[in-house]
């Protein structure tokens, strides 16, 4: 069992480098066409617009660090959108 584990420590280190699996992130570059965030992340995350719209609600999204309410909000190019813990997108 312990080799098991040194082996996974060390796909994790080759892969994620410093982080673990469990805080790595995902970081994407996307085009906006004038959609609202709302729109956006719901196409791009395969989730309903109710479902983003909850997550607006309840703080969940970040644009640039900042919490948004505004579901809709059309993010510009260079903005930085965190959806929860692991999505990261940037606006190009």
């Amino acid at each position: 069992m312990e080799s098991k584990n040194a082996a996974i420590k060390l796909v994790e280190s080759l892969v994620f480098g410093n982080e673990s699996f469990n805080n790595a992130k995902v970081v994407r570059e996307i085009v906006n066409n004038g959609q609202s965030i709302k729109t956006l992340i719901a196409d791009i995350t395969g989730q309903s617009n109710s479902h983003i719209f909850q997550l607006i609600k309840d703080g969940g999204i970040k644009v640039n660090g900042n919490t948004i309410s505004n579901h809709t909000f059309v993010p510009e190019i260079g903005d930085e959108i965190s959806v929860g813990k692991k999505l990261k997108l940037k606006i190009v």
